[in-house]
């Protein structure tokens, strides 16, 4: 375990602490991370910043096919967010952000097989000032993802992967009001092995978000592999879902006078993406790589 507290000309003071320790099957550590400024002057404010950050994770080997492991972390962020968001004069703003993360993951192997569930649970209160004649932003979210996740070794050129990815996104506000959605995605994947040099990884993923349509995800891999030069390529459909600030950003306010409005009615941007590129290894010393990409949106 180690601290180091530091002070400088700009008053700044950082303290870091960690430690590990472990007994038989069962290991903890722990860290403790804290910044703090009372910053330079700005425009009627100082550029101030408190920031801290905890974790403690704990893990046990239960016997030799199954393992447990879990992790807890707060992070508390108090600090100046002047002309971050804005370029007006009148932006003297503060910030406060506050999370908590949980994570738990369960897995098993036994010979060809692995099988591995994570969970984590992440809690998140902000409160923006724009400046002191102003009504503070409060938004409070929550998210619960989980992640089911199966590997079978089929044979020595072949592996199959499959699970689902599941997510529960909760906001409550009083700039972009009460809101939640739930997301599900399973997807199966298969490493394939044609002869010496070849290799395929096709996949397929399908997105259930919300009340929209289902969206199918698919995606091709593929490599050759000879002497010290690897050629590779791949492509595939993919998709960015809008967050809860696009779609409800100042929607709940009766008066806007000025900022973005958001639009809850949007849909999953969609774009499909190739790329090939090749490596050249000299021993373990060197790689030389190039890649070509490219993406194509529908309607752009």
């Amino acid at each position: 375990m180690q601290a180091q507290v530091a002070a400088g000309e700009h008053n700044l003071v950082n303290t870091n602490i960690g430690g590990y320790i472990q007994s038989g099957n069962f290991s903890v550590d722990a860290g403790l991370l804290s910044n703090h400024s009372t910053g330079v002057q700005q425009r009627g404010i100082k550029g101030y910043f408190h920031n801290t950050s905890a974790s403690v994770g704990l893990n046990y080997k239960i016997n030799e096919f199954w393992n447990i492991s879990a992790r807890s972390t707060y992070d508390n962020r108090d600090f100046a967010a002047q002309n971050f968001y804005t370029t007006f004069a009148s932006d003297t703003a503060t910030e406060t952000v506050s999370s908590w993360w949980h994570q738990l993951r369960v897995g098993f192997q036994k010979n060809k097989s692995r099988l591995s569930l994570d969970a984590g649970y992440k809690t998140l209160d902000d409160e923006y000032l724009f400046n002191s004649a102003s009504i503070a932003n409060e938004n409070t979210s929550r998210l619960f993802q989980s992640l089911l996740l199966f590997q079978q070794q089929l044979s020595s050129n072949t592996s199959l992967n499959t699970g689902v990815n599941y997510q529960h996104k909760v906001i409550a506000s009083n700039d972009r009001g009460n809101h939640s959605l739930n997301i599900a995605a399973p997807f199966i994947s298969l490493s394939q092995k044609l002869g010496t040099y070849f290799s395929l990884l096709p996949s397929v993923r399908v997105e259930f978000i919300g009340d929209n349509n289902p969206e199918v995800l698919p995606q091709l891999n593929a490599s050759f592999h000879i002497s010290n030069w690897q050629l590779r390529a791949s492509g595939g459909r993919t998709i960015r879902d809008a967050d809860f600030t696009e779609r409800y950003n100042n929607y709940n306010k009766p008066i806007i006078r000025s900022g973005s409005v958001g639009n809850p009615w949007l849909v999953p941007e969609v774009s499909w993406s190739y790329e090939a590129g090749f490596d050249w290894f000299y021993q373990n010393s060197l790689r030389v790589s190039s890649t070509f990409s490219s993406a194509f949106t529908p309607g752009l």
